[in-house]
């Protein structure tokens, strides 16, 4: 009976035993033993790792996004050897005519690597902040507005008239932009260049830039006269992007650039001369033809007149409160007539033939043609991987041509809406939105 119950609690305890065992180790993932991103400007950040493995490297990627955008790109290593148990791997985020990645971007980033033997290695995730490295920069923070500035130019007085327009746009479309927001000022067109998407030699002959919204949450600045009202402008996108576009949906250009110009200080002699011209000769393009800006250079000073006195017309007489329920119908998902009869109780054209009524125009029949605007194409959006604004999609429209600087009376070339394509000897230069100066224009 004793050796019977001695082999009873052998057996009872067998399972204990078993239990208490430990469980067989799994493969360790591969090690990252060197991690590095280092600023190229002007050419963008080259990220660089080693890792090592018990088993063979398969692959190598790194992780980054570019706040506030959300969206996580994803770009595959070029490695040393491509399989091995040690490998060196080489990541290059460049600014060229493919992307475009303005000054002070802040990189968030990390690494996935995996080998044959077990689990992925995801590091852990690290910031870079793209500097152009030229200049010993100051800043100037008013809130959510960070201004900056080098070479001794004061950014203060900027700084507070950027930030006063971009909280009335805030309150004029009942969208707050709850993100930093950085202006970044250049004292000449040279230093410039080398912070603005590249283009060919045959367009900087032709035009300068004043300014740009170049991100979500970027806009560069010319530091001349008006440049307190290209910064009004610029911002005003930031604000217009933030307040109606959303995925898959565009703002109409009369719309966007309507409200960016009502951002001004004032609208400039320019577009309401162009405005007023039109009107005696009932020459205005209708509304709906403004969907996309003019790929005109004589037309833009009455398109960008006649979208802010229409923005003017629809603030002034249906309300502030209508108007910004115009940019939420856009961010819902609606397209142009949608949106315009749910914030309007009515569609577009007897919206416009009200408007015309009271500048002494007979009313447009719904079918009519005459003086419509030749739009340009839509082009894929910039930027690295497709930038996505925090509501969705990047800037896929635009134009140049001639337009007043805010009240000199000095002829400007302006971009709108976010990309351009020039003909130039049988090439395309794809550009983003920029306020813009013939070179051939008198100094300022």
């Amino acid at each position: 009976m004793r050796v019977r119950w001695l082999v009873l609690m052998i057996m009872a305890a067998l399972p204990l035993a078993a239990a208490a065992a430990p469980a067989p180790a799994l493969a360790a993932g591969p090690e990252v033993t060197f991690d590095q991103a280092t600023n190229r400007f002007p050419d963008g950040i080259r990220f660089q790792m080693d890792a090592q493995s018990t088993g063979t490297v398969q692959m190598v990627e790194l992780r980054y996004r570019l706040p506030p955008s959300v969206i996580t790109q994803r770009a595959l290593a070029r490695c040393l050897p491509d399989r091995g148990k040690r490998v060196t791997c080489t990541v290059d985020i460049a600014t060229d005519a493919r992307s475009y990645m303005p000054p002070f971007t802040e990189v968030r980033y990390s690494w996935r690597v995996a080998d044959d033997q077990g689990p992925a290695t995801d590091t852990a995730e690290r910031s870079i902040v793209y500097v152009d490295t030229r200049f010993q920069w100051s800043q100037n923070t008013v809130g959510n507005l960070t201004l900056y500035t080098y070479g001794g130019t004061s950014g203060g007085p900027l700084a507070t008239a950027g930030k006063a327009s971009l909280d009335r746009t805030e309150a004029l479309l009942r969208a707050p932009v709850g993100f930093p927001v950085k202006a970044i000022v250049y004292n000449s067109i040279p230093d410039m260049a080398d912070a603005m998407q590249q283009r060919s030699s045959t367009f900087a002959e032709r035009v300068v830039t004043l300014g740009q919204r170049v991100s979500p949450d970027t806009v560069i600045v010319l530091n001349e006269r008006d440049a307190a009202d290209t910064l009004r402008h610029e911002l005003g996108h930031v604000v217009t992007k933030q307040a109606g576009e959303g995925a898959g949906v565009s703002l109409p250009s009369w719309l966007d650039e309507g409200t960016a110009v009502n951002a001004q200080a004032q609208a400039g002699g320019g577009y309401t001369a162009a405005f007023r011209s039109a009107v005696s000769g009932d020459r205005l393009f209708s509304i709906r033809s403004m969907t996309s800006p003019t790929g005109n250079p004589d037309d833009v000073n009455l398109f960008y007149g006649e979208a802010y006195f229409f923005v003017r017309f629809l603030v002034d007489t249906h309300g502030e409160y209508r108007f910004a329920g115009l940019f939420e119908a856009f961010k819902a998902g609606n397209g142009q007539d949608q949106a315009v009869l749910k914030a309007y109780g009515k569609d577009l054209i007897s919206l416009e033939n009200q408007w015309r009524a009271t500048i002494g125009l007979k009313p447009r029949e719904g079918g009519e043609a005459r003086n419509e605007v030749g739009a340009t194409g839509t082009l894929t959006p910039l930027g690295i991987g497709g930038i996505a604004t925090p509501g969705g999609g990047g800037d896929t429209k635009g134009t140049a041509a001639v337009a007043d600087d805010g009240g000199s009376g000095l002829p400007l070339l302006l971009l709108a809406g976010g990309a351009l394509v020039v003909a130039a000897a049988a090439a395309f230069v794809v550009l983003r939105r920029a306020r813009r100066r013939p070179t051939g224009a008198p100094p300022q």
